[in-house]
């Protein structure tokens, strides 16, 4: 094997001084031996699975560069250095293979940064804990973390000791105090590797410990001499927007002292991986200011979100739904159980849909996509008798009727014209039902969506939708009126009301009978007899009346939602009752309506004109008997769960 290997290099000589092309040849088949032997000790030291053969690809073209190139400035064995330039030209290709430096810098970085900030502040080198980033909860742990970097410290320390390093004078000098200032353990294992270019494993054996333990204090070796000759450390944010840079001066040699130059911060900038939004001015501050005194040097260019898609009412509303709480800038159609209703004609354009868009990609500063976020389609919810454009930019109407659009779901419901609804006759209709005049005693009128009269009189009304009465709604206290929306009369007089929205009105309600889930609103209301009863808030104006008439007002009754549901379902389940699919539609409205009721606004009942006595008022079940009159105020629950009244100071 001597042998051999002295013919080698006696053959290489004589081609150095001819280049005779035999000679060439003869080595170069001679040499086959030795670069697989080189690469076999060098993938000991890599992760499995790492493909040889590109690694003997690698081996191959650097034995050619090893005889074009220049002769060497010291005598030397040709398999020593066709070895030792094999191992360089190995992990170089490697390291550039797995992503550049930048890539194998991102698992050392840290490590390195906190090594160099740590060592040039207290003068000392730091232990695993502070070069980890945390305390290790054994050594054990210690020990596997420090291994696990292993190799990307292995490929990114492979040129450490280069000719052209060695031959600057102040990175020569300066290592070799770095390298001296090393705990024993470290300085023996960085001479086996770097300068007896022993593998780990070889090491391992050498030393007579396993082969983590020698991983791990070869981590700690190579960040402690790095972090010492560091001049420039940068550190990347978790994000990658950001990059950090401190510059210190040498620490040892000749140059001691001195910072360094712009060209070393950009160098180090682009080994730790930054190649965007660097700030030119704030690198140029980071050299002139107090060594190691952080500067963001670098900010990466954040992603434009999309925005979402959108749907434009395009028809003449001429009927709001439940906005009692949309705020004035808005659509009533885009609040929680807000409805915008308008008569409309076949074809006419009843939403412009605006399709969601992509947004922009961002760049973090290490050159890296930062996705952008697209905007959401909008949610839409075709109902009858409308129709999407063929390029899905516009909701048309297919027939005359009523257009309903609460921000997602848009129909067009078809509509009953009547001047009025004589005594006893029954009307169903799955629409709307417009009644001009009456709707008069003993008669009944289902519609699957609104009603809309001048009065009602004795009569059994119930609408999937709203109801809304021009005048008043008078001995209804049979069947009553029921409504899966909203109902709005100018009075209730002997009558029942079930309504899964709101109620509102203007005058009086006497002697009834009226619950609704999302709250009453008659605050300029005189209530006097029967029994009103709210799931969240009741207004009224004055409630009681002077001879101590029975009156109950009760909030917060949440059974009420339970109930009116159940009711609902069974008259819109019922076979004979056109209900057009609406339970489901207007289920989810009333938990909506329900929903934007604040907290503090769900159990209390308000009087502008204050309470008689003899009114009983309840709030959250809880019972409050007013056993004198009292002024204007709100009866809510106390601390303690009680009710007490509030008074309102009327200036």
């Amino acid at each position: 094997m001597r042998e051999r290997t002295d013919e080698r290099t006696a053959l290489w000589r004589e081609y150095l001084g001819t280049r005779d092309q035999v000679a060439r040849s003869k080595l170069i088949g001679d040499s086959a031996g030795v670069l697989k032997w080189a690469v076999e000790r060098v993938a000991l030291d890599l992760p499995p699975g790492i493909d040889k053969d590109a690694l003997l690809d690698l081996a191959i073209q650097e034995m050619f560069k090893v005889l074009d190139g220049p002769v060497p400035r010291r005598s030397i064995q040709f398999d020593s250095y066709l070895a030792s330039r094999v191992r360089k030209a190995v992990l170089d290709g490697l390291r550039r293979s797995l992503g550049s430096d930048a890539s194998i810098f991102r698992v050392v970085g840290p490590l390195l940064y906190r090594c160099a900030v740590s060592f040039r502040e207290s003068g000392s080198l730091p232990g695993p804990a502070v070069i980890l980033g945390k305390e290790p909860s054994s050594a054990a742990e210690e020990e596997r973390l420090l291994a696990e970097a292993a190799v990307a410290v292995l490929l990114l320390t492979s040129n450490l000791l280069t000719e052209e390093g060695a031959d600057d004078e102040g990175f020569a000098g300066a290592l070799a105090a770095a390298i001296d200032r090393l705990p024993a353990p470290e300085r023996t294992l960085i001479a086996l590797y770097h300068y007896e270019e022993l593998t780990i494993s070889e090491i391992s054996r050498v030393l007579k410990r396993s082969r983590r333990a020698v991983s791990a204090l070869f981590t700690l070796a190579s960040v402690h001499v790095l972090g010492q000759v560091m001049r420039a450390a940068v550190a990347i944010s978790r994000d990658k927007m950001e990059a950090e840079l401190r510059v210190y001066p040498w620490a040892d040699g000749p140059r001691k002292g001195a910072l360094p130059d712009r060209r070393i911060v950009d160098s180090a900038l682009r080994s730790a991986g930054v190649i965007h939004g660097v700030d030119g001015e704030a690198v140029q501050r980071s050299l002139v200011s107090r060594p190691g005194e952080p500067h963001i040097v670098a900010r990466g260019t954040p992603a434009k979100d999309g925005e979402d898609g959108r749907l434009i009412r395009l028809f003449e509303a001429d009927e709001m739904g439940d906005v009692a709480d949309a705020p004035a800038d808005r659509d009533p159609s885009s609040w929680p159980g807000g409805w915008v209703k308008g008569r409309v004609r076949a074809g006419e354009r009843l939403l412009r849909v605006v399709p969601p868009t992509a947004g922009v990609a961002g760049m973090d500063v290490t050159g890296a996509a930062v996705p952008a976020v697209a905007g959401a389609a909008p949610s839409l919810f075709l109902g009858e008798n409308v129709e999407c454009s063929a390029d899905g930019s516009e909701i048309r109407a297919r027939s005359d009727g009523q257009a309903w659009f609460d921000g997602e779901f848009v129909e067009v419901v078809p509509v009953l014209e009547l001047p009025e609804v004589p005594e006893g006759h029954t009307e169903r209709f799955d629409g709307t039902v417009v009644v001009a005049g009456v709707i008069r005693g003993g008669s009944r009128v289902f519609a699957g969506w609104d009603v809309v009269a001048e009065r009602i009189e004795g009569a059994a009304v119930t609408a999937g939708g709203d109801v809304t009465i021009r005048g008043g709604i008078v001995g209804c206290d049979h069947h009553g009126v029921r409504a899966g929306g909203n109902v709005a009369s100018r009075f209730v007089e002997a009558s029942r009301v079930r309504v899964g929205g709101r109620l509102r009105v203007n005058e009086y309600i006497v002697h009834s009978t009226v619950e609704a889930s999302a709250g009453i609103e008659a605050a300029s209301c005189w209530v006097c007899g029967g029994q009103i009863a709210s799931g969240t808030h009741v207004s009224v104006g004055l409630a009681g009346g002077e001879l101590g008439t029975r009156t109950v007002i009760a909030a917060g009754e949440r059974r009420l939602v339970h109930e009116t549901m159940i009711a609902l379902t069974r008259v819109l389940g019922d076979e004979r009752t056109p209900s057009g699919g609406l339970l489901e539609r207007f289920s989810r409205r009333m938990v909506a309506s329900l929903g934007t009721q604040p907290a503090a606004e769900e159990s209390r009942v308000n009087a502008e004109s204050g309470v008689r006595a003899g009114v009983t008022l309840s709030v959250a079940g809880r019972v409050k008997f007013v056993a004198e009159d009292v002024g204007p105020g709100t009866a809510a629950l106390d601390t303690d769960g009680s009710v007490v009244w509030r008074s309102l100071r009327v200036h």
